[in-house]
């Protein structure tokens, strides 16, 4: 999930997680992530999760501007670390 908000460089929610094969266990259903870029280039995500199975279905942009400002943040600390 985290790997896909990467390369697409777009917010990625995930439903039914528990139905992917390594996932059974886990104790979220629903996943909702945030690519953390610097002009294209991703260096990780933010998430958020819940244990029901359909909580972020459709709501890419909820969570995208939600979750961006906390991205930004961390965008300052890897841009000042490249310094």
């Amino acid at each position: 999930m985290v790997c896909r908000a990467m390369k697409t460089n777009r917010p990625v929610v995930e439903c039914n997680v528990r139905s992917l094969p390594g996932f059974e266990k886990k104790p979220y259903d629903c996943v909702g992530v945030v690519p953390i870029a610097i002009d294209g280039k991703s260096f990780g995500g933010i998430t958020v999760d819940s244990s029901s199975s359909n909580t972020f279905k459709g709501e890419e942009a909820t969570i995208h501007a939600i979750l961006s400002p906390y991205a930004a943040i961390i965008v300052f600390t890897i841009d000042d670390a490249e310094d």
